[in-house]
C-alpha cells in the first residue's frame, strides 16, 4: 500500500505523539511509584523505629545459644512485639536471631506463622548481619515481594545478634493506576488535538505540492502553457515551483528546437532527394551520351569491317586472276621456248605469242596497280580503325572514371547508395572489358597493317615483274625482226620469261595468302565490334538501372 506524503507525515507525527505519551506515562508511573515507595519507606521507618523501641523497652539483647533475650524476656516464639507493630501501623514484621526467623506476623495459607526459616544469602544478609547496617528495599519473603526495612539488633557490646524487619506487599501500597489512567486520558486528548492540528497544518503545507503535481501532470501531457503555482513562496515549495517553471521553460525551448530540427531534417532530405535526382540525370545524360557515341562508333566500325571484308574478297579474286594470267604467261613463255627450237617453221606463231604475252603483261600490270591501290586503301582503313579503337579506349577510360565517381557518391550516400554502388561496380567492370576488347582489336588491326604491308610489297614486286615481262615482250618483237641473228638471245629471254612468270606466280600466291589473313583479321574486328555492341547494350541497361535506383532513392 502506497501512502501519500500527507498521510505519512501525519502517521509519523501520530507515532511521535504516541511515543511521547508512552514516555510521559512511563515517567509519571515511575515518579508516582517512586513517590509511593518513598512514602511507604517513611512509614516503614516509623514502624521499625517503633519496633526497635519496643524491644529496647524490654531490656538489653543477649544471645545465648539458640535463644535471644531482651532483658528477661525470651524473644524466641514471642510474637508480642510483631503483633503490636501490626496492630499499631499494619504491615508485616519479623524478628531474627542471627539468620533464623524466631517471631513473625506473616502466616502461611494454612494459618501457621512463618518461623524457623532462615534469611537467604544475598544483599540483605550481607548488609544487615555481616556489615551491621540497615537495609531498605524490595526483598522476597517466602515467594512474595515485600518493600522492607531491615535494622540490625545489637547486644550491649555492639555485636549483631539478630535483625528486625518490617514490610508491606506491593498490593498494600497505594494504587498508581488511577493516576496513570488520568495521565493516559489527558495525554490521549492532547495527542488527539496535536494530531488534528498536524493534519490541518500538513494539509495547508502540502496543498501547494498537490497544485504542483497537477501542474507537472499537465506539463507531462504536453501542455507547456500551464502556469506553475507557488513561485512567489519563500520556502522549499517556492524553490520547487521555481525549478518546475525552469523545467517547463527549458522543455518549451527543447520542443521548439526539436521542431526546428525536424524542419531542418525535412529540408535536408528534400535537398538530398533533389541532389540525387540531379546526379541521376547527370549520370544518365553523360553515360547515355557515351553509350550512344559508342553505339555509333561500333556501327561505323562494323560497316567498315564489312567493307574491308568485301575489299579483301575483291583482292582475292583479282589475285586469282593475276595468278591465272601468270600461269598463262608461263605457258606462253614455254611455248616461245619451244618455238625458238623450231624458229624456222613458226615465226608467225612466235610473233602472235609475243603479242599475246605483251597484252597479258599489260593487263597484269594494270591489275597489279589496281591491287596496289586497294592494298593502300586497306592500310588507310586500318589506320582509321586504329583511330576509332583509340576513341573507344578513351570512351572506356571515361566510363571507368564515371563509374569510380559514382562509387564515391554511393559511399557518401550511405545505405541509400548501396544499390547504386553495386551498379557502378558493374559499369566499371564493363568499361574494363571494353578497354580489353579495344586492346585486342588494336592488336588485330596491327596484324592487318603488317599483312597489308606485305601484300603491298608483293604487289610492287608483281608490278616490277610485269613491267619486266613487257620489256621482254618488246625484246622478243625486236628479236623477231632479227630472228636469224638472235635465235640464241630469244631462247635466253624465253628462259628468263619463264623464271619471271614463276616469280609472278609465287608473288600472286603470297598476295592471296596475305589477303586471306587480312580477311581473317577483318572478321576478328567484326567479332570484336559485335562484342562492343553487346557491351554497349549492357552498359545502357546498367545506366538505366542506376538512374531508376537514384530516382527511387
Amino acid at each position: 500500500m502506497t501512502l501519500t506524503i500527507r498521510a505519512r507525515t501525519v502517521l509519523v507525527a501520530a507515532l511521535g505523539v504516541v511515543l511521547s505519551i508512552s514516555v510521559c506515562v512511563g515517567v509519571v508511573l515511575r515518579e508516582v511509584n517512586a513517590s509511593y515507595e518513598h512514602q511507604a519507606l517513611q512509614i516503614l521507618e516509623s514502624k521499625i523505629a517503633l519496633g526497635v523501641a519496643l524491644i529496647n523497652d524490654l531490656g538489653p539483647l543477649v544471645s545465648e545459644g539458640e535463644t535471644l533475650r531482651a532483658g528477661t524476656t525470651v524473644l524466641n516464639g514471642d510474637n508480642t512485639v510483631v503483633d503490636r507493630l501490626k496492630a499499631i501501623a499494619g504491615g508485616a514484621a519479623s524478628l531474627f536471631h542471627r539468620d533464623v526467623r524466631i517471631a513473625t506476623n506473616v502466616v502461611r495459607p494454612d494459618g501457621t506463622r512463618v518461623v524457623g526459616t532462615k534469611l537467604a544469602e544475598g544483599p540483605v544478609y550481607d548488609t544487615v548481619l555481616r556489615q551491621g547496617k540497615p537495609f531498605r528495599g524490595w526483598a522476597n519473603v517466602q515467594g512474595t515481594m515485600f518493600l522492607t526495612a531491615y535494622d540490625p539488633l545489637k547486644s550491649a557490646n555492639g555485636q549483631v545478634v539478630g535483625a528486625l524487619v518490617v514490610g508491606v506487599t506491593e498490593k498494600d501500597l497505594p494504587s498508581v493506576w488511577g493516576v496513570v489512567w488520568i495521565a493516559v486520558i489527558a495525554a490521549t486528548a492532547v495527542g488527539t488535538v496535536v494530531i488534528a492540528g498536524l493534519w490541518w497544518l500538513t494539509h495547508r503545507s502540502l496543498q501547494p505540492l498537490s497544485d504542483l503535481r497537477r501542474a507537472m501532470l499537465t506539463i507531462a501531457d504536453g501542455d507547456l502553457m500551464v502556469s506553475v503555482p507557488g513561485q512567489d513562496r519563500r520556502d522549499e515549495v517556492g524553490s520547487m515551483a521555481g525549478a518546475i517553471e525552469e523545467f517547463r521553460q527549458r522543455l518549451s525551448h527543447l520542443r521548439a528546437a526539436e521542431q526546428e530540427a525536424a524542419e531542418a531534417r525535412q529540408a535536408a532530405e528534400a535537398a538530398r532527394v533533389q541532389a540525387m535526382d540531379a546526379a541521376a540525370k547527370t549520370v544518365a545524360d553523360t553515360i547515355g551520351g557515351v553509350v550512344r557515341h559508342l553505339d555509333t562508333v561500333t556501327r561505323q566500325i562494323d560497316s567498315e569491317a564489312k567493307a574491308l571484308v568485301h575489299t579483301a574478297d575483291v583482292i582475292a579474286d583479282r589475285a586469282s586472276d593475276v595468278s591465272g594470267a601468270a600461269n598463262q604467261a608461263t605457258s606462253n613463255v614455254q611455248t616461245v621456248a619451244a618455238a625458238a627450237e623450231e624458229i624456222t617453221a613458226s615465226i608467225a606463231e612466235i610473233a602472235r605469242q609475243v603479242e599475246s604475252s605483251t597484252g597479258i603483261a599489260t593487263e597484269a600490270a594494270n591489275r597489279a596497280e589496281a591491287t596496289q591501290s586497294d592494298v593502300e586503301a586497306l592500310a588507310m582503313m586500318s589506320g582509321d580503325i586504329g583511330s576509332i579503337v583509340r576513341l573507344i579506349e578513351e570512351i572506356a577510360a571515361q566510363t571507368n572514371l564515371l563509374a569510380l565517381n559514382a562509387t564515391i557518391e554511393a559511399a557518401r550516400a550511405g545505405e541509400a547508395g548501396r544499390g547504386f554502388a553495386v551498379v557502378a561496380e558493374e559499369v566499371k567492370r564493363l568499361a574494363n572489358q571494353t578497354a580489353q576488347a579495344t586492346v585486342d582489336i588494336a592488336q588485330r588491326i596491327e596484324a592487318i597493317r603488317e599483312a597489308t604491308g606485305t601484300v603491298g610489297g608483293s604487289i610492287g614486286t608483281l608490278g616490277e615483274t610485269v613491267r619486266r615481262m613487257h620489256s621482254i615482250s618488246l625484246s622478243i618483237g625486236a628479236a623477231i625482226e632479227q630472228q636469224a641473228a638472235a635465235l640464241s638471245e630469244i631462247s635466253r629471254n624465253a628462259v628468263e620469261a619463264a623464271d619471271g612468270t614463276g616469280v609472278v606466280t609465287r608473288t600472286i600466291e603470297s598476295v592471296a595468302t596475305g589477303v586471306g589473313e587480312t580477311r581473317g583479321a577483318v572478321q576478328s574486328i567484326a567479332s570484336g565490334v559485335s562484342v562492343l555492341v553487346d557491351q554497349g547494350v549492357a552498359l545502357r541497361q546498367s545506366v538505366d538501372t542506376i538512374v531508376n535506383r537514384l530516382q527511387a532513392a
